[in-house]
């Protein structure tokens, strides 16, 4: 059958007009999401006071996650613009615009928020809510016909978005500290890292199907760590040691199976071995990683040696104190 080219051009463009007409609404819903979240953003911090997040979290100070949130809304901002761009199929110079638009956007936002101050586990939650819900786009893009770029422009958009406040949410609701952040987030990690690992070994032929117990397992995970964490908090500091020895223990094994000459399967249950010892032998390593030195003060220490008694006594001018002892 022969086909006429005057037809094919003008089925042609009728597709891609019919293309455009649909992602013009993702395009709209994008850019109300991005304002939606810079608003809220701003209007929370705006009318939260520094001295009542210390009262509240006192270990803590106002200041310490405001960099952090600043570097990484930023980015974000940038990757906001180039997949709104991505959306609208824009031209090299419009792409090259619309990312640092996104990033003067994500700095300024995240600049307002934080003029008051912002506690590391708020800046924390926020950035991993934002991490989380690219993860979801990847997982649920892969499992669908919208890996073309501007659908999956549109994706990230979303699960950004609504990670970003997600996790902005839990942080208000849960007032979670920094390390339980920390181990929150490492939990749900290891956990899809562990199921990405046991399906090479039940499987051999693994389809685009198999990232959905993958991502099953890291949302599971992510539950997990958050009712472990609340019961047995630790800091950031020590999260990151064991998670490094999570790393080491997956390079050893997988060296050990390569030494071997095993299969993907030994390979993949190796890495395996090795990510469980090397958490176990981190938990193990640091039981007192989080605990602080106790400081004796020479004054304490001379009076509790002579029976020393220091009595404060208000008066209408002010206050006297009276020391009583054995000198």
């Amino acid at each position: 059958m022969t086909e006429i080219p005057e037809c094919s051009r003008l089925t042609g463009r009728y597709t891609m007009g019919m293309t455009y007409f649909k992602l013009i609404p993702y395009l709209r819903a994008a850019l109300i999401t991005l304002a939606v979240s810079v608003c809220v953003l701003a209007l929370y911090h705006r009318s939260t006071h520094a001295q009542d997040q210390l009262q509240e979290r006192p270990l803590e100070r106002p200041n310490d996650g405001r960099t952090e949130l600043v570097v990484f809304q930023t980015f974000h901002g940038a990757f906001l613009g180039s997949e709104i761009c991505s959306l609208a199929d824009c031209g090299d110079v419009a792409y090259v615009w619309s990312t640092l638009g996104g990033a003067t956007v994500g700095l300024t936002g995240s600049l307002l928020a934080a003029r008051n101050g912002v506690e590391k586990s708020t800046a924390q939650a926020v950035n991993a809510g934002t991490l989380w819900g690219m993860w979801h786009a990847t997982a649920i893009g892969s499992l669908s016909d919208i890996l073309l770029e501007p659908g999956l422009a549109g994706l990230f958009i979303a699960g950004q978005s609504a990670g970003l406040l997600g996790g902005l949410a839990l942080e208000r609701t849960l007032r979670p500290t920094s390390g339980q952040v920390a181990q929150t987030m490492s939990a749900g990690a290891w956990a899809g890292v562990a199921s990405a690992l046991v399906i090479p070994m039940v499987s051999d032929d693994p389809t685009s199907r198999a990232i959905l117990p993958v991502l099953a397992a890291s949302d599971l995970g992510l539950v997990a760590g958050a009712f472990w964490a609340s019961r047995h908090p630790m800091t950031r500091s020590r999260t990151r040691i064991i998670n490094l020895t999570g790393v080491l223990g997956a390079g050893l094994g997988a060296t050990v199976a390569w030494s071997a000459d095993a299969s993907s399967a030994g390979y993949a249950a190796g890495t395996l071995a090795g990510i469980g010892a090397g958490l176990v032998a981190g938990q193990l390593l640091t039981p007192n990683w989080d605990k602080r030195k106790r400081r004796t003060c020479r004054v304490q220490t001379a009076m509790t040696r002579h029976n020393l008694q220091l009595t404060p006594a208000p008066t209408k001018a002010g206050l006297t104190l009276q020391l009583t002892g054995t000198l």
